[in-house]
């Protein structure tokens, strides 16, 4: 949502450079550079997406500052924030103006309206209201909870017992204060784990806790899922607080990123790549019980985020593992990444996204052309995997990973796979 004339300037600016993007993308450009025309349509599709999104973003800010809209909708609670933005704008005064007539600092409204109001006590947004000369009505009704598919994480901590959270292993890898090893007050407990997901801003499920199944899980699966992924959070937020705006992935960083894969620093060298264009990557260890391998979200700022466990220290893994989280920031960046995808080993995919994210990495690290047309598929011989990775220039771990998986042999090629090398080389 815009919420000022600077933001609208920045977002005008960014809708013709993402325009002219769009204009410049060449099918057959791309295949003279040996990209996959796969890749092409994804980046394409990806384009067109952001355009869409930014310019309704400039649609409805020019229509509130002209006064054509004059009543503003609001469906649940958590719209009401962002409605008294619109209404703010609708009245065409600045975050400045609005201070002024509240009598407060306009830094404290631009507080407010980064948060959408979250932090704002309901005595102040009632005061904010009559101020901006507006009115809410309508009526409460009961959720029906068997179609709701994302919960807050207000009310999934409101259920649960506590201590389903892994506190001692939270507090061993410096997630919690270390004084709080041994804890055993159960409210205690509770206040921090809250303190936990209020410094991150987590304040929704992901309805994404795998990638395989939608079958429930756990409240100790869930709870390990939930803390991970705030985790990551915190850590992109201190490692990635001053990066560039994400404008979108190109296949040509697609194919520069494997080729980084030969590389003995290559998985680091793929990280600092990303971070450039506005992808924070950060390496968050699992918690024990748990499968994850990878997840992708976005952060406050609206820049995509990418967590890395390592949990499996192959080569083959990382790469799989990150070209699979890209694809869901290239595919579903406004179908699921809000909430974001938490990508755990199970057994069988079912859902089209995740479906969709392991096609664009399979296809984004090894062209299906190049795949068909090569017999390497079928051979036992270590040499020739290695002979047609040096062919196309990436690594033969990412080879001998593929036609293990596609024989779901996973005794052979063990010599390629490079494992233990992550760990070390993130210092993790």
């Amino acid at each position: 949502m815009i919420s000022n004339f600077r933001q609208y300037s920045l977002t005008k600016k960014a809708l013709e450079d993402l325009t002219e993007s769009l204009s410049a993308l060449r099918e057959i450009d791309s295949a003279a550079a040996g990209i996959d025309p796969l890749l092409t349509e994804a980046h394409r599709r990806s384009l067109k997406l952001q355009i869409q999104d930014l310019s309704e973003q400039v649609r409805d800010y020019e229509q509130l500052a002209t006064g054509e809209i004059e009543s503003i909708n609001v469906e649940s609670f958590e719209d009401v924030g962002s409605r008294l933005i619109s209404a703010r704008i609708a009245n065409g005064w600045s975050q400045s103006e609005l201070a002024q007539r509240l009598g407060m600092k306009e830094q404290q409204v631009q507080r407010y309206e980064k948060e959408r109001y979250s932090s704002a006590s309901l005595d102040r947004i009632i005061d904010i209201s009559r101020v901006l000369r507006v009115r809410l009505h309508g009526k409460l009704e009961r959720e029906d909870t068997t179609k709701s598919a994302v919960v807050s994480v207000k009310n999934f901590l409101a259920e649960i017992d506590i201590s389903s959270f892994p506190f001692a292993e939270m507090v061993s890898k410096g997630w919690l204060d270390s004084r709080l090893k041994g804890l055993r007050d159960g409210d205690r407990k509770r206040a921090e784990i809250h303190r936990f997901f209020d410094d991150a801003g987590v304040k929704m499920m992901s309805p994404m806790l795998n990638k395989r199944t939608d079958k429930p899980i756990s409240e100790k699966a869930r709870c390990s899922l939930l803390a991970w992924q705030t985790q990551v959070r915190l850590q992109g937020r201190r490692e990635c607080s001053k990066m560039a705006t994400f404008r979108g992935i190109e296949p040509a960083l697609l194919k520069s990123l494997v080729h980084f894969s030969t590389k003995s620093e290559g998985p680091k060298l793929a990280v600092n790549a990303l971070k450039e264009i506005g992808v924070c990557v950060v390496i968050v260890p699992h918690l024990q019980g748990s499968l994850l391998d990878g997840a992708a979200m976005l952060q406050d700022n609206g820049n995509p985020l990418i967590g890395l466990t390592l949990r499996d220290d192959r080569l083959d893994n990382f790469w799989f593992v990150l070209f699979h989280e890209l694809g869901h920031i290239a595919k579903h960046r406004y179908s699921g990444l809000a909430e974001g995808f938490l990508d755990q080993e199970l057994d069988e995919v079912e859902d089209k996204r995740e479906i969709e994210a392991n096609d664009f990495a399979r296809s984004a690290l090894i062209s299906d052309e190049a795949w068909a047309r090569s017999f390497v598929r079928f051979s036992n011989d270590p040499s020739d995997v290695i002979e047609f990775a040096n062919d196309l220039g990436i690594s033969p771990a990412i080879v001998a990973g593929r036609i293990r998986f596609e024989r779901k042999d996973y005794k052979i090629f063990n010599g390629l796979l490079e494992r233990g090398r992550l760990k070390p080389l993130f210092g993790v």
